[in-house]
């Protein structure tokens, strides 16, 4: 060890750890190196996620001193380009997911071609959101899309006082002003927990979702390109079919909490009902919907939003017909966007500039058709 060089010490006078320091590596940490960007490698048409110990637990007596060596170096693209040469499915791996070829030339020529620091991290990929067992859409993801819709639809049939409200609010300002238009604040008139009636909605996290429907695509954050992992599916008139049977995802709203008078709760079983909240997320997504198409008509390059929005629409009619309080389409997840998670476009003048973020064909991301039964939900 270096240290103890300085301080007149040599080999024979420490053995033992000079033993371990032959014998051990560490991988080398630093801020740009992230958990993901140590433990991914795309080769082969697939993402395969791996731990670094065990794949260099695989390797012979030469490769080991070679990936020790690049290692010490701690060059994220040599790194990477030295696993992608070397890395063999045998070896193991956590998982694997399948990659569009577009996604795997553009790993390889950055790979190869990277020169700038910066660089490095245009090969991130976002993963699914996962847990020991597998991944799973979270319940929280969907109880905040139906929030989101529910305080939309009480916005949207009160539009005056609306429009008048919301050119005064802040960013700091937003809970305490939803908790005012769900009656669910204190004397202060700031949000009260205890009198919000989403205390009463229990979404579970859905089952775990098998790792071979999942591919590593490329999206659009605004103009911005990046790789994330999605739902694959299959393409009926523009239009992502994930699962023919859903993801199932239960969904409770409990009589008791809705009922602590108490508290000063104002909703109640009879007027905070899964029909109610059906009847929210409809609201929400004609407007939505009407406003994206209004906004990108006109505009050459958006030509794909607008047909799949027009697609959109025929399904939700088509759903209509079959049960109206059984179906309806929600957005919800990371890539949803501004218009997704605001009431921006309830506003006098809305922020126009707001991104969509779209696939590579241009198709928003994150819309879902929703099914209840019971208390059960299915997203597809």
């Amino acid at each position: 060890q270096p240290y103890y060089k300085s301080l007149g010490y040599g080999n024979e006078d420490t053995p033992i750890m000079n033993k371990y320091y032959d014998e051990c590596f560490s991988l080398p940490m630093y801020p740009s190196l992230s958990e993901d960007e140590q433990e991914y490698v795309i080769k082969n048409g697939y993402m395969y996620k791996f731990n670094i110990s065990s794949l260099y637990d695989n390797l012979d007596k030469e490769k080991k001193e070679q990936f020790l060596t690049i290692l010490k170096k701690t060059n994220l693209l040599e790194i990477r380009t030295w696993i992608l040469n070397n890395y063999k499915e045998e070896y193991g791996y956590i998982y694997k997911v399948k990659v569009e070829n577009s996604i795997e030339k553009k790993y390889n020529a950055k790979i190869k071609g990277s020169s700038n620091r910066n660089e490095n991290n245009q090969l991130e990929i976002e993963e699914f959101i996962s847990s020991m067992n597998g991944k799973y859409i979270p319940g929280s993801s969907l109880k905040g899309a139906i929030r989101e819709a529910f305080v939309f639809s009480l916005l949207h049939d009160d539009k005056y006082e609306t429009e008048r409200k919301l050119e005064r609010i802040t960013r700091k300002d937003i809970k305490d002003f939803e908790g005012k238009v769900l009656s669910a604040i204190n004397s202060r008139e700031k949000f009260d927990i205890s009198k919000d009636p989403f205390r009463a909605l229990k979404v579970d996290d859905s089952e775990i979702i098998q790792s071979d429907k999942f591919a590593i695509e490329e999206i659009k954050i605004g103009n911005i390109p990046s790789m994330v992992e999605l739902l694959k599916g299959d393409y009926d008139k523009g239009i992502k079919v994930i699962e023919e049977d859903g993801i199932k995802l239960f969904v409770k709203i409990s009589d008791y909490l809705l009922g602590k008078t108490d508290k000063g709760i104002e909703y109640s079983k009879d007027n905070f009902t899964i029909i109610d909240i059906q009847d929210a997320i409809d609201t929400k997504f004609d407007v939505v919907v009407e406003y994206e198409i209004n906004k990108f008509s006109d505009e050459k390059k958006a030509a794909g939003i607008v047909k799949f929005y027009r697609e959109l629409e025929n399904i939700r009619v088509n759903l209509k017909q079959i049960d109206k309080d059984k179906y309806g389409i929600i957005r919800l997840g990371k890539f949803t966007g501004f218009n997704a998670k605001s009431v921006n476009i309830l506003k006098k003048n809305p922020v126009k500039e707001s991104r969509v973020n779209t696939d590579y064909l241009k198709r928003p991301l994150g819309w879902a058709i929703i099914k209840i039964e019971e208390d059960k939900v299915w997203i597809q």
